[in-house]
């Protein structure tokens, strides 16, 4: 809810990782409606006068443009377009969707110490800087079980998104 007696609804039109999107794109099964199912559930909110706010990354491959007329044309109010994350945090560190915490620890300690500075020429350094803070996020993101579990239900980018200074994040770290 918004604080007072209306209720307001957060609606991920896009996908932010590449399992998601590749998830979001498929055709509609009988059981599945995917997609077309959401059109019409944002359409039936916005119709009974709950503010759909959407949501969506910009990938790469996709006109952002688009998908919010698309999605201020279905109902929504709002639309706030997020960071896309071209790998799954799993990716990252290379380790399985499956991997317990030691698994996840070793693969930490294994890229950091690839990464590390003394380790690596100079003019590789500034790269290593950018790739460890990569593997130290998802590192810290998976280690933590509440956040593992936000991630694996897909809604990881409403914390690897918490250092955006944009209005969807500052609204969202309000409610975590």
């Amino acid at each position: 809810s918004d604080g007072d007696s209306k209720l307001s609804v957060w609606c991920d039109v896009m996908a932010s990782n590449p399992t998601q999107y590749k998830e979001i794109m498929q055709p509609p099964t009988t059981n599945k409606k995917g997609f077309q199912e959401m059109a019409g559930f944002v359409s039936r909110l916005a119709e009974a006068g709950v503010t759909v706010n959407g949501t969506g990354s910009a990938h790469p491959n996709v006109d952002v443009n688009q998908v919010q007329s698309m999605a201020l044309g279905m109902g929504c109010r709002n639309f706030f377009v997020r960071t896309y994350h071209p790998q799954t945090l799993y990716d990252v560190l290379g380790v399985d969707e499956n991997a317990d915490g030691a698994t996840i620890k070793a693969a930490y300690l294994r890229k950091a110490k690839e990464l590390h500075p003394d380790v690596n020429e100079e003019a590789k350094r500034e790269e290593c800087a950018r790739l460890m803070m990569e593997v130290t996020e998802a590192n810290d993101m998976l280690m933590d079980p509440d956040l593992r579990e936000k991630y694996d239900a897909g809604v990881a980018d409403l914390a690897l998104n918490a250092n955006e200074t944009d209005y969807f994040a500052s609204v969202v770290n309000k409610s975590m």
